[in-house]
């Protein structure tokens, strides 16, 4: 079972993330937008930061933090229902984000950072409005 910790806003997740692991973070977007992290002991593999009206910012922070990575495609409006779905991959990180109950929606891949054979060992989330959140083990039926 996962160790759950809250601080100020922040919740953490203490597990395994393996390659494989997908998350999903169901909210409805704000102007504040939030962030999604997953980390390689005390560095950050990926920082997701959704930003209604201005996009999504991707980071890693390893010693310093790297250059952010502004995908063009993210349009969601302040308010929609969003479903944000990551994949862990052996070589990056798939993400994926629709309006909840649409087809299509974003996909962008973030190219892993981390030292390799240097496991994902923790979540943290920030996200106002959150409505569901999952972290589930790839099943042979899961598309990315």
């Amino acid at each position: 079972m996962a160790k759950r910790k809250q601080i100020e806003g922040r919740s953490e997740l203490f597990l395994s993330l393996p390659v494989g692991t997908v998350i999903r973070a169901r909210y409805r977007a704000t102007h504040r937008g939030g962030a999604l992290n997953l980390y390689c002991g005390e560095d950050i593999a990926i920082h997701i930061n959704p930003r209604p009206g201005e996009g999504l910012v991707l980071n890693s922070h390893f010693g310093g933090w790297g250059g952010e990575e502004r995908p063009d495609g993210y349009p969601f409006d302040d308010g929609a229902e969003i479903v944000l779905t990551v994949f862990v991959r052996a070589t990056e990180f798939r993400i994926r984000a629709a309006v909840a109950g649409e087809t299509g929606g974003f996909t962008y891949l973030y190219a892993r950072r981390h030292p390799k054979g240097t496991d994902l060992d923790r979540l943290t989330f920030d996200i106002p409005n959150l409505l569901a959140l999952s972290v589930q083990p790839r099943t042979a039926g899961d598309r990315d």
